[in-house]
């Protein structure tokens, strides 16, 4: 009698070095992913206040295009009822249409806008300055009066996007850049100042007139601005 004995296929299982490895490469992908995550999300973070910039503004030309209307992204000025918005927050709002004026009982008063979104804040600890020369916020056009939006400011900086993308609101050629810096709050008036530290941190924001198109850069504004390609 013949006792016939099946093989088993050899399986090649990983050492206990291999799965070490593994392990340690496993965990070094989380904590940098972790950390890229924490640094976007930390109060004071550049990174952050650069991304949500560049997103409001994004977002601003988008919807015009989609809607095919004129959206306004505001930022809070000095005089907004909330110290802890001012030069912090930005929102998207637009006018009226046609449609919806025609459906209220009476027609929305003169500067009355519609929010698009509520008043987002900057990580803390950083602004949009305004007491810089050559900057946008340092152009009179750029300030508008408002009515009807989250916290009832009176006034707002705002860019305006066409319904083309292109930058209708201010109308200079060339549209000089948003500055932004370290900012500590000055008691009792809750203004924001620049910090004496700020300029290492500082970045600029550039939109371009005709596309629209955001870049954004370190330092201060260049001598000579141009428009984002």
């Amino acid at each position: 009698m013949h006792i016939i004995k099946r093989q088993t296929p050899f399986r090649q299982a990983f050492t206990l070095i291999e799965t070490v490895v593994v392990i340690a490469v496993i965990a070094i992908l989380v904590t940098l992913t972790a950390m890229a995550m924490v640094g976007l999300q930390t109060p004071g973070s550049r990174q952050g206040a650069m991304l949500q910039i560049t997103q409001a503004l994004e977002e601003g030309r988008m919807t015009a295009i989609e809607k095919s209307t004129k959206i306004y992204v505001g930022i809070a000025d000095a005089t907004h009822p909330d110290e802890e918005k001012r030069q912090c927050a930005l929102l998207l709002f637009r006018e009226y249409t046609a449609d919806e004026i025609a459906a209220m009982s009476e027609p929305p008063g003169p500067n009355v806008y519609k929010p698009l979104t509520d008043w987002n804040l900057l990580p803390k600890g950083y602004f949009v300055c305004a007491d810089i020369m050559d900057t946008l916020l340092d152009d009179p056009q750029i300030k508008i009066p408002v009515a009807g939006l989250p916290g009832n400011p009176e006034s707002v900086y705002a860019i305006a996007f066409g319904s083309l993308g292109q930058v209708v609101k201010p109308e200079q050629a060339s549209l000089r850049p948003l500055v932004v810096m370290r900012a500590e709050s000055v008691a009792p008036t809750g203004v924001m100042k620049r910090r004496a530290d700020s300029e290492g941190s500082a970045f600029c924001i550039q939109v371009n007139r005709f596309t629209g198109r955001v870049k954004s850069y370190d330092g201060l504004p260049l001598s000579e601005t141009s428009d984002p390609e």
